[in-house]
């Protein structure tokens, strides 16, 4: 099992459209250097405002990314699920 991609390794796709992870992310600052980017989503911990995700994926929004975090809480035991239309 992969526990988190460098998305810094994807800079060399530069047609690279769609992006699906559920997994774990590093650099995730990478993202904006995805001229052709349409559309990203990804399993990640909250993205409250303020946090470098957020501030990353409002960006995305701004350039009409599709962006979609299925976020989880680690505030409980049992980590529930919930999906979070940013």
């Amino acid at each position: 099992m992969i526990e988190s991609v460098d998305l810094r390794a994807l800079l060399s796709c530069q047609r690279l459209e769609y992006l699906r992870l559920s997994t774990g992310i590093d650099h995730i600052e990478a993202l904006l250097d995805l001229p052709a980017l349409k559309e990203v989503r990804v399993l990640d911990e909250v993205t409250t405002a303020g946090t470098q995700a957020r501030r990353i994926f409002d960006t995305l929004k701004d350039r009409g990314v599709s962006v979609w975090v299925h976020w989880v809480s680690a505030t409980q035991p049992t980590h529930p699920l919930s999906n979070d239309l940013i």
